[in-house]
């Protein structure tokens, strides 16, 4: 039988498995991008946080928590990424501190267009109206001795809390390391109508209950 010609025209191409990583910004929806509301609104899942997956309920798309189960959420877009269109929402921006790596180690063969975000630095930055360009960041999950490194070396240094690890317990390093001779700026709830952005000198330092959505800066007094 003779084979007709450029019969691979007529073969259907497999669906390449793709989805996106969304930067959600410092959390007020004013933020968020036009092109990440776009690719929401386009979307047939979400998955995120309570807190993303709450301010995006209105779109009226599938929900899908990430929340304690990173190796679902990778075997979820394994079995799904081919077949529905699924975005992935980080807080601030995706290439700061987000899952977008732990995902691009897990699902090396999964295309992902990454839509990027307004960082909790960069916001925090423009409210305090300085530049961040040359400033330094860390997180309290890294190692301590970068902490000590970047706050001797530099005169602002950014750093992502979180329930666990907290402004008071940096505070606490942060003496114990020699410095208290710095100030901690601590943003609680950026963005949002409860927000609110305090300086302390580390020698008038004491203990209080924080926002858990908090960002600190160390500086110079």
């Amino acid at each position: 039988m003779k084979r007709p010609k450029n019969c691979e025209r007529n073969l259907p191409m497999k669906k390449k498995a793709h989805i996106y990583i969304v930067g959600m910004g410092p959390g007020n929806p004013d933020y968020l991008t036009p092109k990440a509301k776009e690719i929401i609104e386009n979307s047939d899942v979400l998955m995120g946080g309570r807190r993303h997956l709450k301010d995006t309920r209105h779109y009226g798309k599938e929900e899908r928590s990430i929340e304690g189960d990173f190796q679902g959420v990778v075997t979820y877009i394994q079995e799904q990424a081919a077949k529905r269109k699924i975005s992935v929402l980080v807080s601030g921006d995706p290439g700061f501190y987000s899952m977008l790596g732990y995902l691009k180690r897990h699902l090396q063969d999964i295309e992902m267009d990454v839509i990027p975000g307004i960082s909790s630095m960069s916001y925090l930055s423009s409210r305090l109206g300085e530049t961040w360009h040359e400033d330094a960041y860390v997180s309290l999950h890294g190692k301590e001795e970068h902490l000590q490194q970047a706050v001797k070396n530099k005169n602002k240094v950014f750093v992502l809390t979180d329930a666990t690890h907290t402004p008071n317990e940096l505070a606490k390093a942060l003496k114990d390391y020699g410095f208290e001779n710095k100030m901690m700026i601590v943003g609680e709830n950026l963005s949002y109508e409860e927000e609110k952005i305090t300086k302390i000198p580390l020698k008038e330092w004491r203990d209080r209950q924080w926002s858990n959505l908090n960002t600190v800066v160390i500086a110079d007094e």
